[in-house]
């Protein structure tokens, strides 16, 4: 009879641990394939051209207007871009603002170097393309 009782408070513990763990390993997981090295993040002053082949890469956030009218910006000249969204992801939040001192959205990074968020790159469009 003690050992069922055992088993009965054993099993419950052993199905929250293992879920725990899923979790864990999940969030560690999502936030590893979006690390951001420093090497990826420039002076905003060094500013870019923008190519035809280009990699821009912009972190966002739901519901950000300025998040969209950048995404517009680059669709509007068919740019191809990969669009990180970073609303409930604070490491991602708090190591792009550590590393460019920008506290808004969106970040944009062309060729990995930091360009700033959409005037930056609405002024960058207007100067490098017809």
């Amino acid at each position: 009879m003690k050992i069922n009782k055992k088993i009965q408070v054993i099993i419950p513990l052993l199905f929250f641990s293992l879920a725990l763990l899923f979790v864990v390993f999940k969030l560690l997981n999502i936030t590893s394939s979006r690390n951001i090295s420093s090497n990826n993040i420039s002076d905003n002053h060094n500013r870019q051209t923008l190519s035809d082949n280009a990699k821009v890469i912009m972190y966002t956030k739901e519901g950000c207007r300025y998040c969209s009218m950048a995404k517009e910006l680059l669709l509007k000249k068919n740019i191809d871009f990969e669009s990180v969204d970073i609303s409930f992801d604070t490491d991602i939040q708090r190591k792009l603002f550590e590393q460019t001192r920008q506290n808004t959205v969106p970040y944009i990074f062309i060729d990995d170097k930091f360009i700033g968020g959409y005037k930056d790159l609405s002024e960058l469009m207007q100067t490098t393309t017809p």
